[in-house]
């Protein structure tokens, strides 16, 4: 069992237990150039991704008993204060006290390859795209930047988590009601929530701006699948809570075993349990 923690002294430091309540430190990660605000390790590769003040997120990627830097996404225009991905690990989002969302998907992940054929292209072609790429256990991960999203919140954004997919989440239950009223997308990768200074609440869910031209297997967006999750290529705010708390949202997290149910945190002292409904 690993542990990562970051601060402000600009590191990164991982962890590793050795049994009996103790632990043992494996790296210092000092790539970050500024106060290092949250750290998350990959769902299935042997990566850790941390967010900064210096207005970046960085993966760093264990070879041959070694953590490296091997990618760092530079879009946001200030601090990058949080990052969430779907346990497919398809894609990720980082959100920004810029207040913006910004999707990437990871167009070398097996479920993107097997709709959207090989991802083995140049270096330059990369560029051009906008994707940054890193390795990751000898096989290249290519991130390319999907969407940017302004208009969900007004000021910095804090925070943000992405739910479990409920149609192939094991350990998720979902109210009938619930998966009822829930579009197909949503059912496949999930819902993301994001919270801010603006003291508001945001559930974005995943949509399709435009298949791929080329598509190497049949796909049907009406009904949940994985090759529809791979197809997602943009996030909708679904809904939007205004004054969640009376001051900043600090924090939002999803609960892993019943969808729907969201924790809140913020600084007037208060923890808020959130309850997702069908519209009526």
């Amino acid at each position: 069992m690993n542990l990562a923690v970051c601060g402000r002294d600009k590191s990164v430091w991982i962890w590793q237990s050795v049994g009996g309540g103790d632990w043992e430190c494996l790296t210092v990660l000092t790539g970050h150039t500024q106060d290092v605000k949250q750290v998350k390790f990959h769902p299935s590769d042997e990566a850790l991704f941390s967010t900064s003040y210096d207005n970046t997120l960085k993966v760093w990627t264990l070879e041959d008993e070694d953590w490296y830097n091997t990618c760092t996404l530079s879009d946001h225009q200030s601090t990058v204060w949080s990052t969430s991905f779907p346990l497919s690990a398809t894609h990720l989002v980082t959100v920004g006290d810029d207040a913006k969302i910004i999707l990437y998907r990871d167009r070398t992940h097996p479920q993107i390859v097997k709709v959207h054929g090989s991802a083995k292209v140049s270096q330059a072609t990369l560029d051009a795209e906008g994707t940054a790429a890193s390795k990751v256990a000898g096989s290249a991960r290519a991130w390319k930047l999907m969407e940017i999203i302004s208009a969900a919140h007004n000021r910095a954004i804090y925070c943000t988590d992405w739910s479990p997919a409920p149609a192939f989440s094991t350990k998720t239950e979902i109210s009938p009601e619930l998966s009822a009223s829930l579009d197909p997308l949503s059912k496949s990768l999930g819902l993301v929530a994001t919270c801010g200074a603006d003291d508001a609440i945001c559930i974005l869910c995943p949509k399709v701006k435009s298949l791929p031209p080329e598509p190497q297997v049949e796909i049907d967006l009406s009904q949940p699948s994985e090759t529809a999750a791979a197809c997602v290529d943009s996030l909708e705010v679904v809904l939007r809570v205004p004054k969640a708390h009376e001051s900043d949202v600090n924090c939002v997290h999803w609960n892993t075993k019943q969808f729907g149910v969201l924790a809140s945190c913020g600084d007037d002292n208060v923890a808020i349990i959130w309850c997702l409904e069908p519209a009526k």
